[in-house]
């Protein structure tokens, strides 16, 4: 699942001018504390505010340098209204994203594409950043300015 997530976001995200890195991958699944995590309560899912839970997942982030991005798969997402795939809702200084397996093969990328500062688009459903994985012509487009959003946020380093 994630290599294959890590394929497209990689495939999509250089067309924008930026090479995705996989850093590593670390199991937490054998840590009793983290248990509870694995129906994470993301609340309302509003970027700037984490609930208790982001804050004790988020602070796992063994060898992971400062301004690198994490993505958490958990089991499932919970708070808000709807059916969360995804919430890119972190601590501050913390940058990431909490995501369930699912069959949306650009998750990561509108995950990530929230933590480099974008927003949901409403307009059309062939953007990354529709509010849901039902996008109509695959793989998704991102607009110029999303790309020069993402290429100015201080997490990335331009190609």
């Amino acid at each position: 699942f994630i290599q294959r997530q890590y394929t497209e976001i990689r495939r999509l995200f250089i067309k924008a001018g930026l090479d995705v890195r996989f850093g590593s991958t670390e199991d937490l699944s054998g840590d009793p504390s983290l248990q509870p995590l694995l129906a994470l309560d993301v609340g309302p899912c509003f970027l700037g505010q984490p609930t208790a839970e982001h804050d004790l997942l988020f602070a796992h982030r063994d060898g992971v340098a400062a301004g690198e991005l994490v993505v958490y798969i958990v089991q499932t997402l919970e708070g808000g209204t709807g059916n969360f795939l995804g919430c890119a809702t972190h601590p501050a200084g913390r940058p990431g994203a909490a995501i369930v397996v699912s069959n949306a093969l650009w998750l990561v990328a509108h995950e990530v594409g929230h933590v480099l500062g974008l927003r949901h688009v409403t307009s059309s459903a062939d953007n990354l950043m529709f509010p849901t994985v039902g996008w109509t012509n695959v793989p998704p487009d991102l607009s110029d300015t999303e790309a020069a959003t993402m290429v100015s946020s201080v997490l990335t380093v331009p190609v």
